[in-house]
């Protein structure tokens, strides 16, 4: 999984919600850090599902985005540079050096990509601006990227999919209900369509490998505040 090695200063507050969407959504201000005692940002560990145990800890310097697992023992992924690497999923070894996919003309932020056309092209999802998105596609040697939806949504990392057979994008967006729900749309440009409607906030959808289920995370926007006796503190 990726991890990164950073802390933060944490206020729970709205002062800056005018200028700050994320400020505006959860209500905290926060002042990151690099966690005290190392100077990498990104990290991939490998965790046994057996034991618990790191199995291998891959770091560097910059931040590490999202992974993909293939059938052939690698593990792909990128990081906030805009570089992507292999990694040995059995030893966490670079198994083919990072290098960059050029995308011509492009002057968006990307927030995440995924494999499709088995593996010769790279669909992507961008942020144009505060509260509009939208999917991309690039040939995986670089080139001019390709768009082919726009969308509305102001969740920052809700993540993207794409079907096993390569025809979908899975990707979330805030629906009519004002909760955000899973849609899919035509790789290539088409009509999206809903396929959740239950009244909750969903993120990261994910294909089944026979593409006929989409699993994605529930999430609410409520916070938790805890107060801890101090004789609890003192054993």
């Amino acid at each position: 999984m990726p991890l990164r090695n950073v802390c933060a200063r944490m206020l729970a507050s709205t002062a800056g919600a005018e200028d700050d969407l994320s400020n505006a959504l959860y209500a905290l201000l926060w002042r990151s850090q690099i966690t005290p005692g190392t100077d990498q940002v990104g990290t991939v560990q490998a965790i046994s599902v057996e034991t618990g145990e790191i199995t291998w800890t891959h770091e560097q310097r910059a931040a590490t985005m999202s992974l993909v697992a293939t059938g052939g023992g690698l593990v792909f992924g990128g990081d906030v540079n805009g570089r992507f690497r292999a990694l040995d999923q059995e030893t966490g070894e670079v198994a083919a050096p990072q290098q960059q996919v050029p995308l011509g003309g492009f002057d968006q932020d990307v927030i995440q990509a995924e494999w499709a056309d088995s593996g010769e092209t790279l669909l992507f999802e961008a942020a144009e601006a505060v509260g509009k998105k939208s999917l991309w596609t690039v040939p995986r040697e670089g080139g001019e990227p390709v768009r082919f939806h726009e969308f509305g949504s102001d969740q920052i990392h809700s993540g993207i999919g794409v079907s096993p057979d390569g025809r979908w994008a899975a990707y979330i967006d805030r629906a009519g209900d004002g909760f955000f729900q899973v849609f899919r749309v035509p790789i290539g440009g088409g009509d999206p369509e809903q396929i959740t409607s239950d009244p909750t906030h969903k993120t990261q959808p994910a294909w089944s490998p026979l593409g006929d289920r989409i699993a994605f995370t529930v999430f609410s926007y409520r916070a938790h505040f805890w107060r801890i006796h101090p004789f609890s503190l003192a054993r």
